[in-house]
């Protein structure tokens, strides 16, 4: 087995692991499909009326906080992984975003399936994520949210 740094390959970070195209295109195509059917299931007109009353500052400063809401979620989910299957911060943030995005469009949850699989990688014994390894992390991050 080779290694790096003195470290074999199994214990290597998984820094700059990439999903497949495939799974990439698959998360993509599902987040869209999700945003399309909210608004598909949006009142035009109500929303028109809502947005004549909104006050585009305090707007601009909710999705300030709602994307930065999003980048420390992404940053602990990351921190959350064993150093030896830790995925980069872009990708963890990723799939925080098409996570919820999916949770608000798919019942039972559905977002956290399509970001634990997003983010899982084939090949643990070459520094990927194994899908056990995303699960474990995910029930550790909602025993976290819970106390």
């Amino acid at each position: 087995m080779s290694s790096v740094h003195g470290l074999p390959m199994a214990v290597q970070p998984a820094v700059g692991r990439r999903p497949g195209p495939v799974r990439a295109w698959v998360a993509s195509l599902l987040t869209a499909a999700c945003v399309v059917f909210l608004f598909a299931n949006t009142n035009l007109v109500e929303l028109g009326r809502a947005l004549q009353q909104t006050d585009f500052r305090l707007l601009g400063v909710a999705l300030g906080l709602s994307a930065l809401t999003v980048v420390a979620k992404g940053m602990r989910w990351c921190v959350l992984y064993p150093a030896w299957a830790r995925p980069n911060v872009g990708l963890a943030i990723v799939g925080i975003a098409a996570g919820q995005v999916a949770n608000w469009a798919a019942p039972f949850r559905m977002g956290e399936v399509l970001r634990v699989g997003l983010v899982s990688t084939p090949g643990v014994a070459d520094g990927g994520r194994s899908l056990a390894a995303g699960i474990g992390v995910l029930i550790v991050e909602k025993l976290l949210d819970a106390a």
